[in-house]
């Protein structure tokens, strides 16, 4: 890539920090543009957790808005996500939505920031058909995730040269372990190795990663309740928790 791109999995749960400030308002359109003032039109890439239409008789607050509401240096935002989607996987995979992949060329070409909060299918405990192979590092296959994240880093650096790029590794979710024992997917690996494989491949080239999983520690087997609708989706809590976990990160990292 011709320029350190950072590539942001969303995380957050801090009050206020520089560049943002509290706000009580809330969007339901899904492309927001402010008036002139922010540096960065900013492209969030995802599946569910980035999908405004997910719950959204009872999630009235998303992680997105919160950003766009709350921090001055976004001056625009375009929502990416699609429920179900995975970062790996061929076109035309029966029964599987497109992968990240696949769409990632639906970013504006004008995007500054690029944040990609996605692995949790790859994972798929429980949904054998959005699962992924874990693959290893240096794949160049759509059909590995090791494959798909080489793909994706290649691609923004091809396509958005200038952009500066995020990765956000999953949150936890209720069917990452059973009983303090951490669950394995059909191929045989935990939704650890999905986040370890996200962190040590932006590591490798030099891609900004927030690590989510292991830094929001407000959600876990005993809390999650309290954060998510179904031990998977956010709630309203939730979204707030993870807009304030990636406005901090973002603040600091954009500084």
């Amino acid at each position: 890539m011709k320029k350190l791109h950072f590539i942001v999995a969303l995380f957050l749960a801090c009050a206020c920090v520089t560049g943002c400030s509290p706000s009580s308002s809330d969007k339901t359109d899904d492309d927001r543009k402010k008036q002139p003032g922010g540096s960065y039109k900013t492209a969030f890439l995802g599946d569910s957790l980035t999908d405004k239409g997910v719950y959204s008789d009872i999630v009235t607050t998303h992680y997105t808005d919160y950003l766009y509401d709350n921090c001055s240096f976004i001056s625009s935002i375009q929502n990416v996500g699609y429920a179900g989607s995975c970062i790996a996987g061929l076109p035309g995979k029966q029964g599987v939505n497109p992968s990240f992949v696949q769409r990632y060329t639906q970013i504006a070409a004008n995007a500054d920031l690029i944040v990609v909060l996605g692995g949790t299918n790859d994972f798929g405990y429980g949904s054998p058909n959005l699962s992924n192979p874990l693959g290893e590092y240096g794949d160049s296959s759509q059909e590995t995730f090791y494959g798909a994240l080489k793909v994706l880093i290649d691609g923004f650096g091809e396509n958005y040269p200038e952009a500066k790029v995020v990765f956000v590794t999953p949150l936890y979710r209720k069917e990452q372990e059973s009983n303090g024992i951490p669950n394995k997917n059909k191929y045989g690996f935990t939704l650890a190795d999905y986040v370890n494989a996200i962190r040590y491949t932006c590591e490798q080239r030099n891609v900004a990663c927030f690590d989510a999983f292991n830094e929001i520690t407000e959600i876990d087997a005993f809390t999650y309740t309290e954060y998510e609708v179904d031990g998977l989706h956010l709630n309203n809590e939730g979204n707030v928790l993870l807009g304030k976990y990636l406005a901090e990160k973002l603040t600091a990292t954009l500084d």
